[in-house]
């Protein structure tokens, strides 16, 4: 899951595994999603 999380600068700014991109959506609720025991954090957005 980190691996889909991090960006890296040698890959362009992207993930060394990709995922979609999360466009804006109205009244989508963004939700933490922690991650390496909660050291590092990543954010979605959820339909509401």
């Amino acid at each position: 899951m980190y691996n889909a999380s991090r960006t890296h600068l040698s890959l362009g700014k992207d993930t060394p595994e990709r995922r979609e991109v999360q466009g804006p959506e109205r009244g989508a609720k963004v939700i933490e999603l922690r991650e390496v025991f909660g050291l590092h954090h990543r954010y979605e957005r959820r339909a509401a």
